[in-house]
């Protein structure tokens, strides 16, 4: 028989390399990230356009791993930290429906080593940047940056639960302004610009929205050979 246990996870998380408390309910991707690993999100020219964009292919977070370590044996690190975005945020989507009904939920063990949020991408990339960054962290920017962005995407969540605002030029603005570009199944800026019907903020859309830097070749094979048993998502296995 498979053992199972119950586990407790806490409402608030401390931002990893900063130590701040911050509720785990409008944490973002970004609280999750050892400070090294953030900051190029803060600082890269193409990763920093796309912070919130949707993951090109839903739900295979493995795959993403997979591919980030690929790219980071090629040293091609601006991939490879997105494929880690991507797995991460598979991680942390895990970890909050978990959190969510924790008092009625059994985890088996490997259910359970999941919610530990090191992976082997991450510790791969902690080692390459530590030997290859040139440019300290600065913390107090590092800080201001991760508020800013936190404040934004609370601040289009409650656009997006108000009928009147969503679809609005401010909304999208701010869409824009976080690079939450959609993908096939969700839609993104790109959606809501043709919806407003606003010509000049459709071509802005359309000038600004980052070229794909990611094998969605190997993505979509891996998802029709995987799909079935992936475990980006939510494990069939927990027992709630």
């Amino acid at each position: 028989m498979v053992e199972r246990k119950q586990v407790y996870i806490s409402k608030n998380i401390k931002q990893r390399g900063t130590g701040r408390e911050i509720d785990r309910a409008i944490a973002i991707v970004y609280d999750f990230m050892p400070i090294i690993i953030g900051d190029e999100f803060r600082t890269n020219k193409i990763l920093s356009r796309q912070l919130f964009r949707e993951p090109p292919v839903d739900g295979i977070g493995e795959a993403y791993d997979l591919l980030g370590t690929r790219y980071l044996k090629k040293r091609q690190i601006t991939e490879a930290l997105e494929c880690y975005k991507f797995s991460l945020e598979g991680q942390i989507h895990f970890i909050d429906v978990i959190s969510a009904v924790q008092e009625s939920a059994l985890l088996t063990q490997e259910e359970v080593s999941r919610l530990d949020l090191d992976s082997s991408i991450e510790k791969s990339l902690i080692q390459y940047l530590v030997k290859n960054r040139k440019e300290k962290v600065n913390l107090g920017l590092y800080s201001a940056w991760l508020d800013r962005l936190r404040a934004g995407y609370l601040l289009e969540k409650q656009y997006n639960q108000d009928n009147n605002e969503c679809f609005k030029k401010p909304n999208l603005e701010l869409q824009l302004e976080l690079g939450m570009w959609g993908n096939d199944c969700n839609l993104g800026v790109e959606y809501a610009a043709r919806k407003l019907g606003d010509q000049n903020l459709i071509k802005r859309v359309r000038l600004t929205k980052p070229k794909e830097i990611l094998d969605l070749k190997f993505l979509r094979k891996y998802d029709d050979d995987n799909a079935p048993t992936s475990t980006g998502g939510v494990p069939g296995g927990a027992y709630i």
